[in-house]
């Protein structure tokens, strides 16, 4: 039996680590997908290993030998396999996956783009374990999953949009969906690197005053729906908790400064090079290029209405 599954990447748009102790959070799904394949093995073949593909390259995994141990396996893969071995080959989970088979990640952005490849395949992955589990069922196994492989404290807001798609917001570890407009005024900026914020933060121990701004913030916007103010309030923890590339934080000040842009905020909460933009969209085209020019990526994204899926 051949199966696929598909899910939306994500976008954090407010309230980054303060979700993380239960404050605030919203999430949104965007158009671009991770898409997950199983290929069963034919009848005729024996094989005790599982192939692993994807752009990143390709390697044979043996579920009998500790994966420490197996060196051809590169770093992207091990937490593929990880996610496998916990949501699909526990106990009781769908009996499709045999060995010999194969397991094809595809994805539609480039890994330091930040959105969300790690909590993609733990969202596709629910999918086939839980084909009949509602939602909330799916992510807090999720959830759990993401806490035991990441941090303890990890909020899995990010697999919560990916699993049901649209807009989501987390208030007190619960995830609920949000009817939020997607304003012609917003895109994404990519700096082409990875920025492995959550190291940053975990090293910094930053003030706790910022991260209680950020879910005021957060939860201000949710009330009163005000982009701009919610932007620069965020920038304004995030700027206190110095986690910013110095390139970014270089472009910001000069984009700001020029009035090129009115706003300007990472949206990184684990390893994410996403930064949201606000500015005018006559003026996209121009920024864009000079983007381009600078070496970095400048989206319009789509809101995703659709969450994990299967084909």
């Amino acid at each position: 039996m051949d199966l696929k599954v598909k899910a939306p990447a994500k976008i954090i748009l407010f309230g980054e680590w303060a979700v993380m102790s239960g404050q605030v959070g919203i999430a949104a799904a965007v158009d671009l997908f991770f898409e997950l394949t199983w290929k069963s093995p034919s009848t005729e073949r024996d094989d005790p290993t599982y192939l692993i593909r994807s752009v990143e390259g390709m390697a044979l995994w043996d579920p009998a030998k500790a994966i420490n141990e197996q060196k051809q396996i590169p770093e992207f893969f091990k937490y593929c396999i990880h996610a496998i071995q916990k949501v699909l080959f526990r106990p009781g989970a769908p009996e499709h996956f045999k060995r010999g088979g194969e397991f094809l990640f595809a994805r539609e952005w480039p890994l330091q783009h930040g959105l969300g490849s790690s909590s993609a395949i733990v969202a596709c992955l629910c999918e086939w374990a839980f084909p009949n589990g509602s939602l909330v069922e799916k992510w807090e196994f999720a959830k759990k999953f993401i806490q035991l492989m990441q941090s303890p404290n990890a909020s899995a807001l990010d697999v919560a949009a990916q699993l049901k798609g649209g807009t989501v917001y987390l208030k007190n570890h619960e995830p609920r969906g949000l009817v939020l407009p997607w304003p012609e005024e917003l895109s994404f900026l990519h700096g082409e690197q990875k920025a492995d914020t959550a190291d940053w933060i975990s090293n910094k121990n930053p003030n706790p005053d910022s991260i209680k701004q950020m879910g005021r913030s957060a939860e201000d916007f949710l009330e009163k729906r005000d982009w701009m103010r919610a932007i620069e309030e965020h920038s304004l923890a995030q700027e206190n908790m110095d986690i910013w590339p110095e390139n970014l934080r270089k472009l910001r000040s000069e984009w700001l400064s020029t009035a090129k842009v009115s706003g300007m905020k990472s949206c990184g909460a684990g390893g994410g090079d996403c930064w949201m933009i606000w500015n005018d969209p006559k003026n996209f085209d121009a920024l864009q290029n000079e983007a381009k020019e600078r070496g970095f990526v400048l989206h319009k994204y789509k809101l995703a209405s659709h969450g994990v899926l299967s084909q």
